[in-house]
């Protein structure tokens, strides 16, 4: 048996991110892996962004609305719009907002100047008509001087007919 005398507990802040309670003992390393496959070693020296905003975007994952509803699994669906709910915290902040029907590939994006900086909590609508089976959504807030909070995003779709694979 192996007894360690050596550990740490740090909390790593990044825009829109919160990694925490990362324990190493001596000798051991943490590693960061991004979408590409490229793989970075931490660096205790920098844990986060300083409070500094900087320029982000959030992707969800491929969605077919059947974690809410399994019955819709195997249909087309129509997405009409989308409903951000965010925190006003600076005044003019530019927000994208897109979908993607193919896994990320292509998007269709829409963007919007929002906010007046009075810290409350609103709402913005971005509308569109698109039918398809998998969705990917995208938010973006494109400006590193804009601190940008959003807390929901829903999404307005309606079931269509089910899905048939004739071969």
């Amino acid at each position: 048996m192996t007894t360690y005398t050596d550990s740490f507990s740090d909390t790593i802040y990044l825009t829109g991110y919160l990694i925490e309670s990362a324990v190493a003992v001596r000798n051991i390393a943490m590693f960061i892996a991004d979408t590409s496959g490229n793989i970075y070693e931490y660096d205790d020296q920098f844990k986060g962004d300083a409070g500094v905003a900087i320029v982000a975007h959030d992707v969800t994952k491929r969605l077919d609305f059947s974690d809410m509803y399994p019955a819709d699994i195997n249909k087309w669906k129509t997405i009409y719009g989308a409903k951000l709910i965010y925190v006003d915290k600076s005044a003019s902040s530019t927000v994208t907002f897109g979908y993607s029907l193919d896994g990320g590939v292509s998007w269709t994006e829409e963007s919007a100047t929002i906010g007046v900086g009075d810290g409350t909590i609103k709402e913005h609508d971005f509308f569109m008509v698109a039918t398809g089976r998998h969705f990917t959504f995208r938010l973006e807030n494109d400006s590193a001087s804009d601190d940008f909070q959003w807390i929901e995003l829903w999404i307005d779709y309606e079931p269509m007919g089910d899905y048939w694979s004739v071969g």
